[in-house]
């Protein structure tokens, strides 16, 4: 190769290297502000989509307890940029006070400060970038017509994000409460122990990959899950939870819209068939209403239980959240003690429990009938007093008693 076609060669490539330079100059420099403006303004996010829990249902199909669509609002503090407007324009759609808002901004602001504190200079950044970037919840439960609201007029509220969720709705409220339980949000030593067992991992569908799944747990998506606290809701929560699906979402900020990229649907839960007997449950209630007691209805050929109410019992839709401090009070501190289910956690003589049986082999052997009656007068006989009536501690006794 002659030496002119060298130096050719090389002033070739040394052009071609000086156009990249000037290209890459061009992008990163003079107009890097632009597409650093461009990427904030279009951005792309994962998305949890919750699962359908089971359904509960009666002996003949008949729903007693299932998942309603809710909707909760939550706040991305980077992408506030109004914070003034923003808390006056939240408190007239949401019919609160401005400093209810205020106060809501506060507590994600305090929460950064806590676990920033006592940490190293890079970590407080990266913490600090890392929770303005999270969303955090601060209204529940908000009506459909408000959560449209918000969704149709993303220019007037930027930084926030309506999710939907599902809430357990009770349709009987009181029926069979103490049988089908209620909900309630995991504590942090129930969080870190389903974070163990990797109960959240398990809770998705098997097309979400570990790498998002990391994504959603890192910015505390789980944080917010329910498990049954009692009852059925408690003892078949594995069986009675979904898969939540995600979905992949693009928000562009200029045009105030976003779209939904790719999505993973979700899977819900299975249903459960009770032996209880609606009709049956419900007259029981009925009959128990205003008293202190339980009842049991057994089919004695194959030990189903056909219904059980105790009383005072309980409205398992004033348990979802968020929870007023009057019903904490009124369910767990009361000294009627509605919270206990009595069929299976009462106290009881053992002698009332065993005079069933009694009565049965009595009634079967025509040795009495229902109308035979039987003096109670708090003692087993004078000369065994020390067997004695539940009443007799009372300084009572029952007098003159049938099988009615």
């Amino acid at each position: 190769m002659s030496k002119r076609r060298i130096v050719f060669i090389l002033i070739f490539i040394l052009l071609l290297f000086g156009i990249i330079e000037l290209k890459l100059f061009s992008l990163q420099i003079i107009s890097g502000g632009y597409y650093r403006i461009q990427a904030h303004k279009r951005t792309t996010r994962i998305e949890l989509i919750p699962a359908r829990r089971g359904k509960i249902k009666d002996r003949n199909g008949q729903t007693l307890v299932q998942d309603t669509i809710s909707f909760d609002l939550y706040l991305i503090p980077r992408e506030i940029t109004d914070r003034t407007t923003l808390i006056r324009d939240l408190a007239l759609i949401l019919n609160v006070k401005p400093a209810q808002v205020e106060a809501k901004l506060s507590a994600i602001d305090a929460k950064i400060e806590r676990l920033t504190k006592d940490q190293k200079p890079f970590q407080v950044k990266k913490i600090i970038r890392e929770q303005k970037r999270q969303t955090h919840k601060i209204f529940s439960n908000i009506p459909f017509e408000r959560a449209a609201e918000i969704e149709s007029a993303q220019e007037r509220f930027s930084g926030v994000v309506i999710k939907e969720r599902m809430r357990r709705h009770y349709l009987y409220d009181k029926l069979a409460a103490h049988i089908v339980g209620y909900m309630k949000q995991m504590d942090q030593a129930e969080y870190d122990r389903a974070l163990r067992n990797d109960y959240f991992k398990k809770g998705l569908v098997p097309a979400v990959d570990d790498a998002t799944y990391q994504i959603l747990l890192k910015r505390g998506e789980f944080f917010d899950d329910q498990i049954g606290a009692a009852g059925v809701e408690k003892i078949y929560n594995d069986r009675l939870v979904g898969r939540h699906g995600v979905k992949l979402i693009e928000r562009d900020f200029t045009k105030k819209q976003q779209k939904e990229l790719s999505r993973v649907a979700p899977q819900a839960g299975t249903d459960l068939i009770l032996t209880i007997d609606f009709a049956l449950q419900k007259k029981m209630d009925e009959l128990l209403k205003g008293k202190t007691g339980s009842a049991i209805v057994m089919d004695v050929r194959n030990g189903e239980i056909l219904a059980m109410s105790s009383a005072p019992s309980f409205n398992p839709n004033k348990l979802q959240r968020p929870v007023s401090q009057k019903t904490i009070d009124l369910y767990f501190n009361s000294r009627t003690k509605p919270m206990v289910n009595r069929p299976i956690a009462g106290s009881y003589a053992l002698g009332s429990i065993f005079k069933v049986i009694t009565a049965m082999a009595a009634l079967e052997e025509k040795k009495i009938n229902p109308g035979t009656s039987f003096y109670c007068d708090g003692y087993f006989s004078r000369k065994f007093q020390y067997f004695k009536c539940w009443v007799a501690a009372y300084h009572r006794e029952h007098g003159p008693m049938t099988l009615r």
